[in-house]
């Protein structure tokens, strides 16, 4: 099943949950909340401003406490920071990963520890939109025959420069969703481009 992910912007826009609510509406399965800054009053105040008929749609990258606050689906962490996180948190959704051998390891701990994810994000699989000196470092014809060889307990996302030109290959190389952020972030009308990758994948 193809799924896609919205990543919030870095910063604080304007009216950005207004967007983010009007994403749900039209189908938005997955958000993850993730910001350079931010406290926990800073993220209250967010997730407060959100539709409650979707907070357990909303993943968490940071101020992981306020879990307990709303009935948010759980927690996003980074490749370095799973073995410290995955013993004391059974909420985790999913994890950050730069690499094959990061994947490959993931799912070791993930057996070894009797734990379950959602999903890895794997990054970047393109040239970051939101970040230009974020360069891919992966081929998608060997992304493609890795995927046929070997298949992991968790969905595999593809993260990094994802558009509508690009979203077919990212699921024909083998990927199980996408997650976007600059191509939602970066154009004067958000909406309309979630509207427009969700038609391009049939969603």
């Amino acid at each position: 099943m193809k799924r896609i992910v919205v990543i919030s912007h870095n910063e604080y826009l304007h009216n950005e949950t207004d967007i983010v609510n009007k994403l749900f509406d039209v189908g938005l399965y997955d958000f993850h909340l993730r910001k350079k800054t931010g406290n926990v009053t800073d993220f209250k105040k967010y997730i407060g401003c959100l539709n409650t008929n979707f907070h357990n749609k909303i993943t968490l990258h940071s101020n992981y406490e306020i879990t307990s606050d709303f009935n948010v689906k759980g927690i996003h962490i980074r490749y370095a920071d799973l073995i410290e996180n995955i013993n004391r948190n059974n909420n985790i959704v999913g994890v950050s990963a730069h690499s094959l051998d990061e994947l490959e390891n993931l799912e070791n701990v993930l057996n070894e520890k009797d734990k379950k994810i959602q999903y890895a994000f794997l990054s970047p699989v393109f040239d970051s939109i939101s970040k230009k000196e974020y360069k891919s470092k992966f081929n998608l014809t060997d992304l493609k025959n890795y995927f046929h060889k070997n298949r992991f307990s968790f969905g595999v996302f593809a993260l990094g420069g994802i558009d509508d030109s690009n979203i077919s290959d990212v699921f024909e190389t083998g990927f199980d969703g996408a997650a976007l952020l600059g191509y939602i972030w970066k154009n004067p009308d958000p909406l309309n481009n979630f509207i427009r990758i969700k038609q391009l994948c049939n969603l």
